[in-house]
């Protein structure tokens, strides 16, 4: 049985990748949209690289999609971390990309960190997942996943990176390059910088020589693929011009992750770049680290833009699922349609097949009152049960509404620097969560007091705000570090924020 297609989807080109017998088989073709053309592209594609099977795992572009480090509530305290996350990423982006399909994947902590945890939060446009998906349908293929390109290339990084310690690695594209850290084999930092190993070049040529953009970019590719003595000067010192800035930009990314992490240096670090622009050797000087080359699948690191994302896509971890196509949703409707229909015609056959053993002429009129009496009391326990599922479904479809409620009303940005600014510098706060309720949400806190004075004051400045009402002190106890007090209260949440 094949295993998933991996398909990278690009304004530039596409990728396609598929793992068979532990081997990475892929095929690339020219991108742009998936209309007819583009879906013809896909099928050549996909059959000039041997791809067998239906099912697909995508990978966006940076249009359709955005990454960024957040600090948001732990998920153990029951907050919807990622609807706080697609909300976030939301107005960040000011609303253009629409509704999105967003996921808070798990980062390693930094050293220093407060009572927030941080997440990488990654987003795909809802609108352009569900376009894809029913395009990818005309042709037979079923979406499984999406999620965006920056996330899948990670993955390939954590892949191939040292399992211990602060590890970086950087794919340089031919106008954009991403840089990826990884700590202890777990992804925990990237962000793109926006220099090529073609454009960039090609732009101190035409600035030089006054040659237009197309004649610059052959002498670069033309460079990149000859012998070092063979190129002139002017393309010699451009690809020098280009590795320099992207060793700066590498060096200073991988200084953010030291800092953060509090590490002394790197443990190992990658590059997935033309060797000819000797970037491996300019990384090294510049953070006195072993750096070394790489290629996704033995492929040139020029000829393979969207293969990282692919290997990446193949060793998917579990990001984002995506809804249902409109197509399959039509389809499952239909077929639970006729499912019901199935369903209703054994039941009457059942039922009539039951009338006739059960309404034999020879039984008598004693034996059928009795099985009427037990049918009654069976109908009579049915009903208790049903009257009690019930009221059980209108207790969950009350809290339904009031999580709902909960999730639209609180502003979790506005709650918890209220809830800081109130505690001030003689409460540390361990725990907030957020739990909804029909008469109302109410707010969870535990921490740590100096001492009663302090907690008493928290208590009264809580009860002192519109933000919080009804506080009541659970537990209280002596005994944490430095003898403060540790407490546990609850609050009925009131006006947070505006």
């Amino acid at each position: 049985m094949s295993g998933p297609i991996a398909l990278v989807l690009g304004p530039d080109e596409f990728t396609a990748a598929q793992s068979r017998r532990g081997v990475v088989e892929w095929s690339a073709c020219r991108g742009g949209e998936l209309d007819d053309a583009g879906l013809r592209r896909v099928c050549g594609m996909l059959e000039r690289g041997g791809m067998r099977g239906r099912r697909v795992r995508v990978a966006l572009a940076e249009g359709a999609t955005i990454t960024n480090l957040m600090e948001l509530p732990s998920r153990a305290s029951g907050a919807p971390v990622d609807d706080l996350a697609a909300r976030e990423l939301g107005r960040i982006m000011r609303g253009q990309k629409g509704e999105l399909i967003a996921r808070a994947l798990e980062v390693p902590q930094p050293a220093r960190r407060g009572a927030l945890e941080w997440y990488l939060a990654a987003g795909v446009a809802s609108a352009e997942a569900e376009r894809i998906a029913e395009a990818l349908a005309r042709i037979g293929l079923r979406v499984e996943h999406v999620e965006p390109r920056a996330i899948a290339l990670g993955r390939a990084f954590a892949g191939v990176l040292a399992r211990r310690g602060v590890c970086a690695g950087i794919e340089v594209g031919a106008a954009q390059s991403r840089f990826v850290a990884v700590v202890d084999g777990v992804l925990a930092y990237e962000r793109a910088i926006a220099i090529g190993w073609l454009s960039d070049p090609a732009e101190v040529l035409v600035k030089a020589g006054r040659i237009s953009r197309q004649a610059a970019e052959a002498q670069v590719r033309g460079a990149l693929r000859s012998r070092p003595d063979a190129r002139t000067p002017e393309v010699r010192g451009a690809l020098e011009r280009a590795s320099a800035d992207l060793a700066r930009e590498f060096a200073a990314s991988a200084g953010f992750v030291l800092e953060r992490y509090r590490a002394d240096a790197l443990g190992e670090a990658c590059v997935v770049a033309p060797e000819a622009l000797g970037l491996v050797g300019a990384i090294g000087a510049t953070l006195e680290v072993v750096a070394r080359q790489a290629s996704w699948a033995g492929a040139p690191a020029d000829d393979s833009p969207g293969l990282g994302a692919a290997v990446g896509l193949l060793g998917h971890g579990g990001s984002m699922c995506l809804p249902r196509a409109m197509s399959e949703r039509r389809l499952l409707r239909r077929r639970v349609v006729q499912g019901s229909w199935a369903t209703g015609v054994a039941a009457s056959a059942a039922m009539a097949s039951w009338l006739c053993v059960t309404l034999r002429p020879e039984r008598s009129v004693t034996a059928l009152t009795s099985e009427v009496a037990l049918a009654d009391e069976a109908t009579d326990a049915l009903s208790a049960e049903l009257a009690g599922r019930r009221e059980e479904l209108a207790q969950g479809v009350q809290l339904l509404r009031a999580t709902r409620a909960t999730q639209d009303r609180v502003n979790w940005s506005a709650l918890l620097m209220s809830l800081g600014d109130l505690a001030g510098e003689d409460v540390r706060l361990t725990q907030v969560a957020v739990t909804p309720a029909s008469e109302g949400a109410r707010v969870g806190v535990r921490g740590e007091a100096r001492d009663q004075a302090a907690l008493s004051r928290f208590v009264l400045a809580l009860e002192g705000t519109k933000a919080f009402a009804r506080v009541v002190l659970h537990e209280s106890t002596t005994g944490g570090r430095d003898g403060a007090m540790t407490f546990s209260l609850s609050a009925a949440l009131g006006e947070v924020g505006p």
